[in-house]
């Protein structure tokens, strides 16, 4: 696994990495920390990083910016935000942002919900021999097909039926919000009493569903230290 931890203040940098390192032993995970100064470094950085820890306001890019950028980039790293400015936080919300961590608790606060990103990290399915569950967005039924919504923009069609993958599927996050769909919430930017928001795509939630598919998704989002 790859952390990311970026923010301008060299100290509080080394404290986090030592963190990660702890975290991960604890974990009993293999583990590699890098470490950046500014959001520039961090953009030009040419690897994926599954988890990146990220002061919200620095110079030049601040990390608001930082996670629209991998956004724009197809970067689905999940984002721990560590911040002074609590008034920041309402504009850090969206989709992969995991939590958020207040520096002067950063000692007490970081373990928690960095241990529990990595172990959601964990939990996915491998489909039809090399798709990630994780790369999913949605899926919808087509009577005998069912067509998956990739994260990059990409389709692709089976014969396998929606409610087959709504078993193998429910314990990822995935949840059947109508009889034509099955939604991976990790993707969801927006749920209201009748639709489901991902990315520029609404689809509907079924009448007699809408109490339950929002109760669940307030459960995903405590579960995975989401702020819905």
């Amino acid at each position: 696994m790859r952390i990311g931890v970026c923010d301008d203040n060299a100290e509080e940098r080394q404290e986090m990495e030592k963190i990660c390192l702890e975290v991960a032993e604890a974990l009993s995970m293999d583990c590699e920390v890098v470490v950046f100064g500014m959001g520039s470094e961090l953009l030009e950085y040419e690897n994926d990083l599954d988890v990146l820890i990220l002061d919200i306001e620095m110079p030049q890019i601040s990390g608001l910016e930082v996670k629209q950028k991998l956004r724009e980039l197809g970067k689905d790293t999940l984002i721990i935000y560590v911040t002074n400015h609590e008034e920041l936080v309402f504009s850090a919300f969206g989709v992969n942002v995991h939590g958020f961590i207040r520096k002067q608790y950063l000692g007490m606060q970081l373990p928690k919900i960095l241990t529990s990103a990595m172990e959601i990290l964990n939990l996915y399915v491998i489909l039809d021999g090399n798709l990630d569950s994780r790369d999913i967005k949605y899926m919808k039924s087509h009577r005998v097909y069912t067509e998956l919504f990739l994260v990059k923009g990409e389709k692709k069609t089976t014969r396998i039926p929606l409610s087959e993958y709504e078993k193998i599927l429910a314990k990822v996050g995935f949840v059947r919000i109508h009889k034509s769909y099955l939604v991976n919430f990790k993707w969801v930017d927006n749920i209201t009493e009748k639709e489901i928001v991902i990315g520029s795509e609404i689809l509907p939630i079924a009448t007699r569903s809408q109490k339950e598919v929002k109760r669940k998704y307030q459960e995903f989002c405590e579960k995975n230290a989401r702020y819905c």
